[in-house]
């Protein structure tokens, strides 16, 4: 674990964007002006581009890195009217090209549109509900940058309960539509419609009677050709009490299989605290791993924030502030073989709480590599905390290890921010930490 240093901030937004050679590249906001801040491994030496952005409300989407070049997908609004473009940039920041991606010619709400990128970054759908509640989306192929599929829904009612839209390279679309209720009476289910590039239109539905999903996360697998997924489930209460794994391989079949906690699993998530199974509460999915053979893994996480009012004095007329807990606990990692049963569940234990930071130093970061998973995090969220990783290997078998405190670390007080720290290479990962106005940078090597 390295101290690498540090760049003055002030007030700006960012972004971080990769390692292009020995430049460590981040994007920059500040009013109405955008640069591209290209850092040096002395960090002594920093160049600073201005990206020329046409006259009108800016909104940054995502940045799409693809290793030679990166692009920056934005919204425009200007008289009346709402574009989404791609502004193509090399790894020096000259800018390649800008194009339009997509145009409306009505004020659109921003904070309503998704974009979604496929496995490969090969196509992004672009996808918004109007004031009508129609489903507007549109496929666009990031190679040839031209638009390859286009369509409004409205004839639909459930399409007001999408839970996720994926893409695939093929700019085949899947939206993910949950009926769930805590009636008993109702029979809840997942409805997979799909519309391919060549104009054909599928849906499946899979019955889930009983059954109240409480965290769903979905994948489209590029290798096998299907779709796979994952939901925490509860039959009674609020607790999770199993996952659910899903298969859908289009248009043929959706099938599901149902994997209960066990008592042990239960008990051991709630840290033995709790001997009543009822259920694990605040547990949510995180993120799927696709394996190559066609099974995939789900990190799930423990989380809940607490917010109250707090009185400034004991007078009644005098306002109250509000305050909120952050509380990031135990994960379980899920191994499910291709056929939809558990391989393996691993349960990692931690215990983070934190007020009023919305959660930014806690979590975990997911380092991915061949030979398996690394997830690293704080411990305590304070200045004397320590740096752990739980290292997961193929078999669900793992090891924790402390890497931190460091002494070039330890003398500048860094609490690392993992849920903003980036992958740049097999075995080393940027992290970042704003305070003081300078945003410093460190990383872990392997």
């Amino acid at each position: 674990m390295k101290y690498l240093g540090f760049v003055d901030l002030d007030r700006d937004k960012y972004s971080l964007i990769g390692q292009f050679d020995s430049l460590l590249l981040i994007y920059r906001s500040s009013n109405s002006k955008h640069y591209i801040e290209a850092i040096g491994t002395d960090f002594k030496n920093s160049k600073k581009t201005e990206l020329e952005i046409p006259k009108g409300h800016f909104h940054f989407f995502r940045i799409i890195n693809d290793r030679t070049s990166f692009s920056i997908v934005y919204c425009l609004q200007q008289k009346g009217k709402t574009e989404i473009r791609l502004k193509k940039l090399s790894p020096d920041a000259a800018e390649v090209f800008d194009t339009l991606v997509l145009d409306y010619t009505n004020q659109v709400h921003i904070a309503d549109i998704e974009t979604v990128l496929s496995e490969n970054k090969k196509q992004m759908l672009i996808c918004h509900f109007q004031n009508d509640n129609t489903l507007a989306w549109a496929t666009f192929d990031l190679e040839n940058l031209r638009v390859s599929n286009q369509k409004y829904l409205n004839e639909d009612e459930l399409l007001l309960k999408l839970e996720e839209a994926l893409v695939s390279d093929a700019a085949d679309v899947f939206f993910l539509i949950a009926e769930n209720s805590r009636y008993r009476r109702r029979n809840n289910n997942i409805t997979f419609k799909t519309f391919t590039a060549e104009g054909k239109n599928y849906e499946n539905t899979c019955l889930l009677p009983g059954i109240y999903l409480e965290s769903l996360k979905f994948k489209y697998d590029e290798v096998n050709q299907r779709i796979s997924g994952a939901a925490l489930y509860s039959d009674k209460g609020y607790g999770a009490k199993g996952i659910i794994s899903f298969k859908a391989l289009i248009p043929e079949n959706f099938t599901f299989s149902v994997i209960p906690f066990g008592d042990t699993l239960q008990t051991n998530l709630k840290g033995g605290k709790n001997k009543k199974n009822n259920g694990v509460e605040h547990l949510k999915i995180n993120e799927l791993i696709l394996r190559r053979d066609g099974g995939f893994i789900a990190v799930s996480e423990q989380y809940v924030r607490y917010e109250y009012q707090m009185p400034t004095s004991f007078r009644n007329d005098f306002p109250t502030n509000r305050q909120v807990e952050f509380y990031y606990d135990n994960i379980l990692v899920s191994s499910i073989h291709p056929d939809g049963s558990v391989h393996w569940n691993t349960v990692l234990y931690k215990n983070q709480k934190s007020e009023n930071d919305e959660g930014r130093y806690s979590s975990y970061f997911l380092m991915k590599n061949p030979r398996g998973l690394k997830l690293i995090f704080n411990d305590e969220i304070n200045w004397t905390s320590a740096v752990y990783e739980y290292e997961l290997m193929p078999d669900g078998s793992q090891q924790r290890r402390r890497i931190f405190p460091d002494e070039a670390i330890e003398e500048k007080d860094i609490l690392p921010e993992f849920r903003k720290a980036i992958q740049i290479s097999a075995n080393k990962l940027i992290f970042v930490q704003q305070k003081n106005s300078k945003l410093h940078f460190g990383a872990i090597s392997y």
